[in-house]
């Protein structure tokens, strides 16, 4: 049966679609313990796993370990035309889950530019990015050897843009990507992991999850996510309604070479891009987001979309954005430790028995 932990002081029940789950009070938001077993240690930076200029990871693990771990592959967020593997929030969760006992390698991905399709073409975005992530997979149970990890146990982890990618390079098998992204017909995407932790992300088409999809799935997602709805609908809603705040606008795209209003604005790269950086009129900010982004289906959507399975989970934080795990101040908060903390159990309860099984075996030889 499937499980919906809510997250507040006092718990509160949304109205998610029944399909079969139980909802479950979570009353353990005490204030954020984050304590670790280990430290951390970077063990690689901007190591190559491909080709390509900008295929690159880095490698957390635990310190003074020795020990082939379970590896977590970390996609960052960045809306596919920008953000990187050493953003704060990939290095600050990579570093916390090695604390834990685990190899996490971030890594970066093909971003938009106005060479390689433009900001306009969102899907072929998530396609270059599954290219790089089936790229990272073969490269890491190729060389094995080569990293402290066991490729027997390989989770799929992200934030945003980077839950999109673990999601899709999970559920849209081959023909799908083929159809629905228009990849060339030799593509190949098809990907086996462990598990997915997707941490406000979503979908472009749910309807890509079979019914007989077995990879275990835990997504996060605010409540009141204005970025990515927690089930469908246009992402970026919160940046078109209010036209006060600072939202680029890709002037070569749109014909913009100037903002309404009394300051100029400041020209600075995005992702590639040249973009006029400014306080955006109501109508021109909704026309952009409007033109370059599809409808998206959040977590709750995708969730519903699930198989039943018990080890699926969907974890709704109520009454918290699409950065819930920070304060506004941009301090990891309590909501961030229940989330580490449900990421490791999902991990453990999901890695290969019969490879702990054999390292119980190792450990007690070791020991003797």
């Amino acid at each position: 049966m499937k499980k919906i932990f809510l997250w507040v002081g006092v718990i509160q029940f949304l109205a998610l679609s029944p399909l079969g789950c139980s909802r479950e009070r979570n009353d353990n938001n005490k204030a954020g313990n984050c304590v670790s077993r280990y430290d951390a240690k970077e063990l690689a930076i901007n190591k190559v796993y491909g080709q390509e200029k900008h295929q690159y990871y880095d490698l957390y693990v635990p310190n003074g370990r020795k020990a082939k771990f379970p590896l977590v592959i970390y996609c960052h967020s960045g809306g596919f035309v920008t953000g990187s593997k050493r953003n704060d929030m990939a290095t600050h969760f990579c570093k916390d889950l090695a604390r834990e006992g685990f190899a996490v390698a971030a890594i970066n991905y093909h971003l938009l530019t106005l060479s390689n399709g433009g900001y306009m073409h969102q899907k072929k975005g998530i396609l270059m990015a599954l290219e790089d992530l089936r790229t990272a997979l073969e490269f890491f149970q190729r060389n094995e050897d080569d990293d402290p990890i066991d490729t027997d146990n390989i989770f799929l982890a992200g934030f945003s843009a980077g839950a999109m990618l673990a999601l899709h390079a999970i559920f849209s098998d081959e023909d799908e990507v083929v159809d629905y992204f228009e990849a060339d017909p030799n593509f190949q995407s098809e990907v086996s992991v462990r598990g997915v932790i997707s941490i406000g992300g979503a979908m472009l088409d749910p309807t890509h999850i079979d019914d007989d999809e077995k990879t275990p799935v835990l997504l996060f997602h605010g409540e009141d996510d204005q970025i990515i709805s927690l089930y469908t609908g246009d992402p970026f809603q919160k940046f078109a309604r209010d036209y006060t705040m600072d939202f680029p606008v890709l002037y070569f795209e749109l014909g913009i070479t100037k903002k309404k209003g009394d300051a100029p604005p400041e020209d600075i790269t995005f992702g590639g891009f040249r973009k006029i950086q400014g306080k955006i009129p109501k109508d021109i900010s909704t026309m952009f987001i409007n033109a370059v982004t599809p409808t998206v289906h959040g977590s709750g959507k995708v969730f519903d979309s699930l198989p039943p399975r018990s080890l699926n989970e969907l974890v709704v934080i109520p009454k918290k954005g699409h950065t819930f795990m920070k304060t506004e101040g941009g301090i990891y908060n309590d909501d961030y430790c229940e989330m580490k903390k449900k990421t490791v159990s999902f991990i453990k309860n999901n890695l290969d028995r019969g490879n702990k099984r054999a390292d119980a075996s190792r450990r007690q030889r070791e020991n003797r």
